[in-house]
């Protein structure tokens, strides 16, 4: 619903929040100590996952999703298994990806649906209307900023050149 840009905004300061001290990392845990811990790959995969789908939106939210997924399930992963000693990645996955496959797809089907129902709109319409607001966004980014090199360009051909030098005798 936030889009990229906003989505990464919100993510960094999930991570902020977290790191001053309110408990909103897994198991009520915060501060400093939980990025390096178990789980930190997972919440500096989070912010790596928005990245991506910032890049990725334009393909379409549902891919754009499923990447951003899988890059948090990596990062996870990737870092679990150093965490644990070196246990290979495909341990870490059978660990902490593997049991959350489909908690995780009835979530996302459950806030589709939820949403869907609290705006009284169909699922499908739902999704079009978002993407559709997010292209208008992005054309109306482009038209504004068209519009200030127009005015930069109106502004440089306005000043005058400035008189050359007279020649040295």
């Amino acid at each position: 619903v936030l889009g990229g840009r906003w989505g990464c905004v919100s993510i960094l300061l999930y991570l902020l929040v977290g790191m001053v001290g309110i408990p909103v990392f897994a198991g009520f845990q915060s501060g400093a100590v939980a990025l390096p811990g178990p789980t930190g790959g997972f919440l500096w995969g989070f912010l790596a996952a928005g990245i991506v789908y910032w890049m990725l939106e334009k393909l379409g939210k549902l891919p754009a999703m499923v990447v951003a997924q899988v890059v948090v399930y990596v990062c996870g992963c990737v870092w679990f298994s150093f965490y644990g000693g070196n246990t290979g990645v495909l341990a870490a996955a059978l660990t902490c990806v593997v049991p959350y496959l489909i908690p995780d797809a009835v979530k996302r089907a459950v806030y589709v649906r939820t949403c869907a129902e609290k705006f009284e709109i169909d699922e499908q319409i739902l999704a079009d209307r978002i993407n559709r607001t997010r292209t208008d966004m992005i054309i109306a980014d482009k038209k504004q900023a068209d519009r200030e090199r127009q005015r930069d360009a109106a502004i440089s051909a306005s000043v005058p050149s400035p008189e050359p030098p007279p020649p040295m005798p």
